[in-house]
């Protein structure tokens, strides 16, 4: 695994719970190149440090034609996108067009984790590590 994306909207404490997630990315794929694709001004407290070397802005304009059906899609963000080896998204897409955009890309690697906390599901940050563990990945 060369590349890694994580997609996490939300607010600064959404964005901490999923930390642990990002940890175990971190030591299971120690020498991947792991970008986070969230509110910048949030997600900079993980870029350069352990958990990514790289953030970019969810709410750079040109992304909104990956939550509309049948879009135009951007070729740079589509060849963005395609150069992961892996994408973990967090983001509300009840519909999955978010989803469906993204594999018009020729992303093949996409695993998506809750974009909302269930109660009595366990605690939050466990519910948030679910699908790094389907990698069959320990989350401590």
């Amino acid at each position: 695994m060369n590349r890694i994306l994580v997609i996490r909207g939300g607010a600064i404490g959404d964005f901490i719970l999923t930390l642990p997630a990002l940890k175990a990315l971190r030591v299971a794929y120690p020498d991947a190149r792991v970008e986070i694709l969230g509110y910048k001004h949030i997600a900079t407290l993980a870029e350069n440090r352990f958990y990514a070397q790289a953030v970019r802005s969810i709410e750079y304009g040109p992304l909104a034609s990956f939550f509309a059906k049948n879009s135009e899609l951007p070729v740079e963000l589509a060849r963005y996108f395609a150069s992961f080896d892996l994408i973990l998204s967090y983001l509300y897409d009840p519909d999955r067009t978010f989803q469906t955009n993204l594999g018009r890309c020729g992303v093949e690697n996409l695993l998506c984790g809750p974009a909302s906390i269930i109660e009595q599901n366990g605690h939050a940050a466990r519910q948030l590590a679910r699908p790094v563990e389907q990698l069959g990945i320990r989350v401590a």
